[in-house]
């Protein structure tokens, strides 16, 4: 990833009032910005087999023990790689979770699962720098 001109990193800095880099990622780079999802293994492994983590379209999966440690998460720091995040709190999902990611087709019920147990599951978090995948 390329950091781009200084001069106009410090005027929107300035203007937000937060700090701003302006990159220009190469083509077929994938670049996360802004919030991130993350889903933990032991939640999903508690949810059934069917809980593929593909489902939730995570940028982040997690190899956890306990179920639902996620829930507690929220407010704290942790290191993905050279990106410091602040964990945020559940993420409202909607239907698509349902939908298998390799073929396409509606053939599951996590989405009511989810519900029954009022949780959205994913853990939403705020990257403090741009993240390369």
């Amino acid at each position: 990833m390329e950091l781009l001109s200084d001069e106009l990193s410090e005027l929107f800095s300035a203007f937000l009032g937060r700090p701003v880099l302006f990159a220009r990622a190469q083509r077929g780079d994938v670049v996360y910005g802004d919030h991130i999802t993350i889903t933990a293994s032991a939640s999903l492994a508690e949810l059934g087999s069917d809980a593929d983590h593909r489902r939730f379209r995570s940028a982040v999966h997690l190899r956890t023990d306990v179920p639902w440690a996620e829930e507690g998460w929220c407010g704290r720091t942790a290191q993905l790689g050279s990106a410091t995040v602040t964990l945020g709190g559940a993420v409202p999902r909607c239907a698509v979770i349902d939908v298998d990611p390799q073929t396409g087709e509606r053939n599951g019920d996590l989405l009511r699962r989810l519900v029954g147990r009022g949780l959205a599951m994913h853990t939403g978090s705020r990257s403090s720098e741009p993240m390369r995948g």
